[in-house]
C-alpha cells in the first residue's frame, strides 16, 4: 500500500504507538479504521462543469481511494450536514463561480472557512480558485464579465483572468497547454491543461501565501499558490492539474491541437499533484 502524501491522523499515530509491539495484523486493522473514517469531498452542485467533475473524481480516486473515501458533496450538505470532522480534504472543481456563490453565500461559506481555519485542507481549481480569493476579476469588458467580492478569502487578494486566451463556456476555444514552472520541477516546465483560469495578483507580497508555480511566460503571474488559513491551508490553482489527457475528447477540434503536449507531460503532472497533496 502506498500512502500518497497525507500524514496519518493524530489519533492514528497515538493508537499505533500503543500497539506497535502487538503485530502487523492489529496495525493494519487500526490503519483501516482511521483511513475509512475520513473522506475526500468533491463539491458537486450547480455551477460545477460536468467535464471538470469527471476529471476531478477520476484523478483523486486514482490517487487516494485506497486511503480515503472519495465522494461528492452538495451545497445543502455543506450548509446543514455534519461533515467537518470526517473530511480530510475539500475540493472545489472548475465550472462557473456565480452559482457557487448563490448556493453557499453566508452560512455555507462560513462553515467552509471555519473548517479550514480549524486545520482543514482545501483545493480550489479554476472556478474553485476564483471563488476562493477576496475578490475576482473575470473576463473584464466582455458579456461574461464578473467583478465581485467573495466570502472565503483564502487568498487575501484578487484572482484575475483569463490569463492565456478568452474563455467560452460552450466550447473549448480557450483551451491551452499551459507551461508552468513549479518549485517541484525547478527550471523544467510542465504542460498542464488550461481553460479560462486566473492568476493570483500580487501573491508574492501577501502574508501567509506561497507561490508553488507560475505561468511559464512570466514569474509575475502565479498559477498555483498555497495559503495558510488559521491552522489549515488552501491550495488554489488556475490550471487544471486534475485533467487526465486520456479522458479528453480526441474528436474536439480545439483539444486535438493540445493533446500531444499535455500527454507528453502527464508523468510530470502526476508528480506535481502528488507533491501538492503532500503539503497537507
Amino acid at each position: 500500500m502506498v500512502y500518497v502524501g497525507f500524514p496519518v491522523p493524530i489519533v492514528g499515530l497515538h493508537l499505533i504507538r500503543n500497539v506497535k509491539s502487538t503485530g502487523t495484523c492489529i496495525f493494519r486493522t487500526i490503519f483501516q479504521i482511521v483511513r475509512d473514517d475520513l473522506a475526500i469531498l468533491i463539491y458537486q452542485d450547480e455551477g460545477v462543469s460536468r467535464e471538470c467533475l469527471t476529471h476531478t473524481f477520476s484523478t483523486f480516486s486514482a490517487l487516494l481511494s485506497s486511503q480515503y473515501r472519495v465522494r461528492g458533496v452538495s451545497a445543502k450538505e455543506l450548509i446543514e450536514g455534519a461533515w467537518e470532522r470526517s473530511t480530510r480534504l475539500l475540493v472545489f472543481p472548475g465550472g462557473a463561480d456565480l452559482p457557487y456563490m448563490k448556493r453557499l453565500k453566508g452560512v455555507g461559506n462560513r462553515r467552509i472557512r471555519s473548517y479550514v481555519e480549524a486545520g482543514g485542507s482545501f483545493i480550489g481549481i479554476c472556478a474553485g480558485a476564483y471563488y476562493s480569493g477576496t475578490r475576482l476579476e473575470f473576463a473584464l469588458g466582455t458579456s461574461i464579465e464578473i467583478k465581485q467580492e467573495r466570502e472565503l478569502k483564502f487568498f487575501p487578494g484578487t484572482v484575475k483572468g483569463p490569463v492565456l486566451f478568452p474563455f467560452e463556456y460552450r466550447e473549448n476555444i480557450g483551451a491551452r497547454a499551459a507551461k508552468i514552472l513549479s518549485i517541484f520541477h525547478k527550471s523544467k516546465p510542465v504542460s498542464i491543461f488550461y481553460n479560462g483560469g486566473g492568476y493570483f495578483a500580487g501573491a508574492e507580497g501577501k502574508e501567509k501565501t506561497e507561490i508553488l508555480a507560475t505561468y511559464g511566460f512570466s514569474k509575475q503571474f502565479p498559477a498555483i499558490i498555497e495559503c495558510k488559513v488559521g491552522k489549515g491551508r488552501a491550495i488554489l490553482s488556475g490550471v487544471h492539474f486534475e485533467y487526465d489527457p486520456e479522458l479528453l475528447d480526441k474528436e474536439d477540434p480545439f483539444l486535438r491541437l493540445i493533446l500531444p503536449e499535455i500527454k507528453e507531460s502527464n508523468v510530470q503532472r502526476l508528480e506535481l499533484l502528488r507533491a501538492i497533496l503532500s503539503r497537507f
